[in-house]
């Protein structure tokens, strides 16, 4: 089963791989695109083990992602969608590398559709840890406060 994720992902990720890579492709062939087989550890953080992969794709798709695109309402509004579904995806952390660049793409494009200009995502790279603590405890406050202070102004404000 093919989910919207995973088309995002591929549609994005893979194309620029091999667009700026052709000799050399950063992500194997074999798995590129393609949900992991293999469970992830990193800095002693276990991510969901991949044999509930594609059970939890198909919760992530039905009740997370549908119910929070099109992405619109209120900024609050607006920060709490995007926190919920970027937090999530990271969570779930469906594929072997460039999870982390299709949530922020995923954040980026949902930020555009209610109307602002996207992210600065450089206010989340100094504020790092406490990313990663909101994606490794799931805590959708701190995720929303985050990305609440890095989203970028509506293009339609005066």
């Amino acid at each position: 089963m093919r989910y919207n994720i995973f088309l995002l992902y591929c549609t994005v990720f893979v194309c620029l791989i091999n667009y700026s890579n052709k000799e050399r492709p950063v992500i194997p062939v074999i798995w590129a695109g393609k949900p992991r087989t293999v469970n992830l550890t990193k800095d002693g953080f276990t991510f969901l083990a991949a044999k509930f992969l594609d059970q939890t794709l198909q919760y992530f798709e039905k009740e997370i992602l549908m119910p929070n695109t099109p992405c619109h309402g209120s900024r609050n509004e607006v920060v709490r969608k995007i926190a919920t579904v970027h937090l999530e995806l990271l969570f779930i952390h469906p594929y072997r590398e460039g999870n982390g660049r299709t949530a922020r793409l995923l954040a980026t494009l949902m930020a555009l559709q209610a109307g602002f200009n996207g992210f600065d995502w450089e206010v989340l790279e100094r504020k790092f840890v406490d990313y990663v603590r909101s994606i490794q405890k799931l805590d959708l406050e701190l995720m929303e406060s985050l990305l609440d202070e890095a989203l970028l102004e509506s293009s339609h404000s005066g």
